[in-house]
């Protein structure tokens, strides 16, 4: 008898929480799409394939590297925050590591230490965060033809538009030459049904 009162609390409680954690990461992930800075970071995208989540093009960034003051207080593995800025192109770069959360700056990431340079450049290489855009099942494998196309000419330029505010990183699109990599599937997917 005294069970059953405490049952029906306990559950709204634990569906409360559930709801308000689930609630919580999709308002933090609008929020950095809404009024998070926008960078370009220039990619080299393949097609894999996450059974959990779906179909997604892994991205490969161009600039990954950054110079440190001193290579000895940091080591592979270590979470670090990265200050981002555009370089002359206008794709984003790494700018400074920080242990800490960088308090006058909101374009930052939360990233990994993939490597420590051992040559005297005091260089180490950056895994970002946002490295995986998920595409709906049906557009993966024209999205996968459509950059590895876009890749035998050298004068295409490929780049994911990711808004960063405070830490949160999100990628909005990623495009080829200008144009988003889901409107050229389209386009070709409907050219496709023209034609047959």
């Amino acid at each position: 008898m005294i069970l059953s009162k405490f049952i029906l609390p306990l559950f709204l409680v634990m569906c409360f929480a559930q709801w308000f954690v689930t609630g919580r990461m999709v308002f933090q992930h609008e929020d950095v799409l809404k009024t998070g800075t926008a960078f370009s970071f220039k990619t080299a995208p393949i097609d894999p394939n996450d059974p959990f989540r779906g179909k997604y093009v892994y991205l490969n960034y161009d600039f990954t590297e950054v110079v440190a003051d001193s290579i000895q207080l940091w080591h592979q593995g270590d979470k670090v925050f990265v200050t981002i800025k555009k370089n002359n192109e206008g794709f984003a770069i790494p700018d400074k590591i920080h242990k800490e959360a960088p308090v006058s700056e909101i374009n930052y990431v939360l990233a990994t230490i993939n490597y420590v340079s051992n040559d005297g450049s005091k260089k180490m290489g950056i895994l970002y965060p946002f490295d995986r855009f998920y595409v709906e099942e049906f557009v993966a494998p024209m999205a996968e033809k459509v950059y590895v196309e876009s890749q035998i000419d050298s004068t295409n330029t490929s780049f994911a538009l990711v808004k960063i505010k405070k830490g949160q990183a999100v990628i909005e699109d990623v495009f080829i030459n200008d144009t988003s990599i889901i409107q050229i599937v389209k386009e070709r997917m409907n050219k496709e049904v023209i034609n047959k």
